[in-house]
């Protein structure tokens, strides 16, 4: 429901702060040490991306707690690196959890792809190894391939050290859940430690040192910990696979029995993302207009799948269109398909993709921008969670981004009322994503990171 975000931050932080309080005093109490463990396994604070609040002081307490399981292990996560040998090149790692076909990975391997291998040798770290074609492509362009998860955190600690890294990058999401690579990245592990927008918000981790972002996708550094970096632009950037997977699900637009006038709304975007006001938004949106309905596909595989919510979502969904009149038959909620190239042909279905806010992902509109698809999309001023509006701005595609849900709404009817302005939309589009953006311009992001990571040193 609405304002439950802000109640959620609210109650957590009050939580946190009790739970913090009583565990630093007592530090070899066993319940109080056994409370803790059960807080860092259970503690979910993916809600925390939509508050308005900074996170940096619930992400601050959040660290010292999981810091003070470590000290159990009688094991510093400080160190100390000795002065840095005469190499001639930069040795950076990336340490990520896996580097299966997922869009993490496609972050992370344009992040590394193309740098100059004159100046840069690479080590790549997972703590998952699946021995596939695509996890083969990855360790292509490494010099070093280093397996971690058959060995204990302290082993792991001790294997990154002992390489001597320049850099270390944290490719993986630290900041909703205490995963083994959190607790990994509580040490001291490579002379600058630095993450990006594969965290969404501060990690309130004292040895990670950066966090680099976009101009466009930067938040405040008064909410960092970590010294903010910023790259021009979204400071995304993405190596989408060349090989699309086979299509093996066609959903088709005749089968929906739509008459000829009928407009077609999209979303990929995640059901995380699908907040009270995106949702009562889009019913205001199908209220106005008529001949129209909304096809969403909010169950895909980019997070951890749950089959368990699906009906749950799909009956609020309709809740809220019976609150505002709006026939049950006019919205279609797409169970999840086997493959990108399934969705992208539901997508090609349909007239206007619905962008969610104030979470945006990247990754779930870049299948409309390469089908030239007009993209509705909403800007707030927690600028790092806008990556879909930061695409757009990149592309020069400032019309396409609103500021209000009002003026969401007025822009994607206008689109749909308004044969030539969606024309013209789509043809926009199509002409800005054939000249390779930044965002899918691995060469020239490799060339403004190399140029960032040389100033660390």
């Amino acid at each position: 429901d609405p304002g439950d975000t802000e109640a959620y931050h609210h109650h957590l932080e009050n939580w946190l702060s009790y739970l913090h309080q009583n565990i630093l005093s007592h530090p070899n109490s066993p319940s109080w040490q056994a409370v803790n463990e059960v807080f860092a396994e259970r503690v979910n604070c993916t809600p925390l991306y939509f508050s308005e609040r900074s996170p940096l002081r619930l992400q601050k307490k959040r660290v010292e707690l999981l810091e003070q399981i470590l000290y159990q292990q009688r094991s510093p996560l400080s160190y100390k690196f000795p002065p840095r040998p005469p190499r001639t090149k930069i040795r950076l790692g990336v340490l990520a959890n896996n580097y299966r076909d997922n869009p993490q990975t496609y972050y992370n391997l344009a992040c590394i792809k193309d740098l100059d291998r004159s100046q840069f040798e690479i080590y790549l770290y997972s703590l998952q190894i699946r021995k596939d074609a695509y996890e083969d492509y990855c360790w292509s362009y490494a010099d070093e391939v280093v397996p971690l998860g058959h060995l204990t955190l302290l082993q792991r600690v001790h294997t990154i050290r002992s390489d001597d890294l320049d850099i270390l990058l944290i490719g993986s999401n630290l900041v909703t859940r205490s995963s083994p690579l959190t607790f990994l990245c509580s040490y001291r592990l490579a002379r600058h430690q630095i993450t990006n927008l594969s965290c969404l918000t501060t990690t309130g981790m004292r040895h990670i040192d950066a966090y680099i972002a976009g101009t466009l996708t930067a938040n405040h550094p008064i909410d960092h910990s970590e010294t903010l970096l910023t790259l021009e632009g979204s400071g995304l950037c993405f190596d989408l696979p060349q090989d699309k997977p086979e299509l093996t699900v066609k959903i088709e637009r005749s089968q929906w029995n739509l008459p000829d006038n009928t407009i077609v709304f999209s979303s990929a975007a995640h059901f995380r993302t699908l907040h009270p006001e995106v949702r009562q938004t889009w019913a205001k949106l199908l209220a106005t207009t008529p001949n129209s309905i909304l096809v969403i596909h909010p169950f895909g595989d980019e997070w951890t799948r749950h089959p368990e919510l699906e009906m749950p979502f799909f009956r609020q969904m309709q809740e809220i269109l019976r609150q505002h009149q709006v026939p049950l038959n006019r919205f279609l909620l797409v169970k999840p398909l086997p493959s990108s190239s399934d969705l992208q042909y539901l997508l090609q279905q349909t007239d206007i993709y619905l962008d969610s806010f104030p979470q945006s992902q990247a990754i779930s509109v870049l299948q409309p921008l390469q089908l030239g698809l007009p993209l509705v999309s909403l800007e707030t001023p927690q600028r790092h969670l806008c990556q879909g509006a930061a695409l757009l701005r990149e592309l020069g595609l400032d019309d396409l981004v609103t500021k209000t849900p009002d003026d969401y709404r007025q822009l994607a009817h206008q689109l749909a009322t308004n044969p030539n302005l969606r024309q013209q939309t789509q043809q926009q589009l199509q002409q800005k994503m054939a000249t390779t953006p930044p965002f899918l311009n691995s060469q020239q992001f490799a060339q403004k990171l190399g140029h960032l990571y040389q100033n660390l040193l």
